[in-house]
Protein backbone atom coordinates (compact mmCIF):
# COMPACT_ATOMS: atom_id res chain seq x y z
CA UNK A 1 0.00 0.00 0.00
CA UNK A 2 1.25 3.47 -0.86
CA UNK A 3 2.20 5.94 1.83
CA UNK A 4 1.07 9.27 0.38
CA UNK A 5 2.09 12.53 2.05
CA UNK A 6 0.01 15.55 1.11
CA UNK A 7 2.14 18.64 0.50
CA UNK A 8 -0.64 20.74 -1.06
CA UNK A 9 -4.14 20.30 -2.40
CA UNK A 10 -2.63 19.15 -5.73
CA UNK A 11 0.60 17.33 -4.79
CA UNK A 12 1.34 14.15 -2.85
CA UNK A 13 4.76 12.56 -2.31
CA UNK A 14 5.29 8.82 -2.02
CA UNK A 15 7.99 6.22 -1.69
CA UNK A 16 8.38 3.85 -4.67
CA UNK A 17 5.05 2.96 -6.24
CA UNK A 18 4.16 -0.16 -8.18
CA UNK A 19 1.91 -0.95 -11.14
CA UNK A 20 -0.70 -2.31 -8.75
CA UNK A 21 -0.99 1.12 -7.08
CA UNK A 22 -2.07 2.95 -10.21
CA UNK A 23 -5.69 1.77 -10.28
CA UNK A 24 -6.14 3.21 -6.78
CA UNK A 25 -4.52 6.50 -7.80
CA UNK A 26 -6.85 6.81 -10.79
CA UNK A 27 -9.87 5.90 -8.64
CA UNK A 28 -8.86 8.59 -6.13
CA UNK A 29 -8.78 11.27 -8.83
CA UNK A 30 -5.08 11.59 -9.50
CA UNK A 31 -4.29 12.88 -12.98
CA UNK A 32 -0.50 12.69 -13.11
CA UNK A 33 2.35 10.56 -11.78
CA UNK A 34 5.88 11.97 -11.53
CA UNK A 35 8.77 9.53 -11.30
CA UNK A 36 11.93 10.92 -9.74
CA UNK A 37 13.69 7.61 -9.11
CA UNK A 38 16.32 6.66 -11.73
CA UNK A 39 15.66 3.26 -13.27
CA UNK A 40 19.12 1.96 -12.48
CA UNK A 41 19.07 3.02 -8.82
CA UNK A 42 17.90 -0.41 -7.65
CA UNK A 43 17.47 -3.26 -10.13
CA UNK A 44 14.54 -4.89 -8.32
CA UNK A 45 12.28 -1.81 -8.37
CA UNK A 46 9.59 -1.25 -10.97
CA UNK A 47 11.00 0.54 -14.02
CA UNK A 48 9.68 3.84 -15.29
CA UNK A 49 8.63 2.10 -18.52
CA UNK A 50 6.39 -0.31 -16.62
CA UNK A 51 4.95 2.52 -14.52
CA UNK A 52 4.31 4.56 -17.69
CA UNK A 53 2.53 1.62 -19.35
CA UNK A 54 0.35 1.06 -16.30
CA UNK A 55 -0.42 4.79 -16.09
CA UNK A 56 -1.57 4.68 -19.69
CA UNK A 57 -3.92 1.78 -18.93
CA UNK A 58 -5.49 3.77 -16.07
CA UNK A 59 -5.70 7.14 -17.85
CA UNK A 60 -2.91 8.80 -15.88
CA UNK A 61 -0.21 11.00 -17.38
CA UNK A 62 3.32 9.89 -16.52
CA UNK A 63 6.32 12.23 -16.27
CA UNK A 64 9.77 10.76 -15.80
CA UNK A 65 12.30 13.22 -14.36
CA UNK A 66 14.92 11.11 -12.56
CA UNK A 67 16.97 12.72 -9.83
CA UNK A 68 20.31 11.18 -8.87
CA UNK A 69 20.82 11.63 -5.11
CA UNK A 70 23.14 14.54 -4.37
CA UNK A 71 22.88 16.10 -7.83
CA UNK A 72 21.09 19.38 -8.67
CA UNK A 73 17.42 19.10 -9.61
CA UNK A 74 16.53 22.57 -10.84
CA UNK A 75 15.24 21.27 -14.20
CA UNK A 76 12.91 18.83 -12.47
CA UNK A 77 11.60 21.62 -10.22
CA UNK A 78 10.94 23.83 -13.25
CA UNK A 79 9.06 21.00 -14.98
CA UNK A 80 6.97 20.48 -11.83
CA UNK A 81 6.20 24.21 -11.64
CA UNK A 82 4.80 24.06 -15.18
CA UNK A 83 2.77 20.94 -14.42
CA UNK A 84 1.33 22.40 -11.21
CA UNK A 85 0.12 25.47 -13.12
CA UNK A 86 -2.39 23.36 -15.05
CA UNK A 87 -6.01 23.40 -13.87
CA UNK A 88 -7.63 20.42 -12.16
CA UNK A 89 -4.35 18.60 -11.54
CA UNK A 90 -3.68 16.03 -8.84
CA UNK A 91 -0.10 14.73 -8.77
CA UNK A 92 1.48 11.72 -7.10
CA UNK A 93 5.27 11.99 -7.17
CA UNK A 94 7.53 9.16 -6.09
CA UNK A 95 11.15 8.22 -5.52
CA UNK A 96 12.79 5.70 -3.18
CA UNK A 97 11.61 7.26 0.07
CA UNK A 98 9.58 10.29 -1.02
CA UNK A 99 12.36 12.72 -0.03
CA UNK A 100 13.35 13.74 -3.57
CA UNK A 101 9.69 14.22 -4.47
CA UNK A 102 9.25 16.43 -1.41
CA UNK A 103 12.41 18.44 -2.12
CA UNK A 104 11.40 18.94 -5.76
CA UNK A 105 8.00 20.24 -4.63
CA UNK A 106 9.66 22.63 -2.17
CA UNK A 107 12.03 23.89 -4.87
CA UNK A 108 9.16 24.29 -7.35
CA UNK A 109 7.25 26.41 -4.82
CA UNK A 110 10.25 28.76 -4.59
CA UNK A 111 10.19 29.25 -8.37
CA UNK A 112 6.56 30.33 -8.45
Amino acid sequence: MMELTSLSNTFWASPQIFETDLADLAKDGYTDVNGYRPDDEHPEETSSVRIAQACDVHGLSFHYHPIVPGEPFEDQAKALTELMSKPNIKICAYCRSGARATKTFTQACLIV
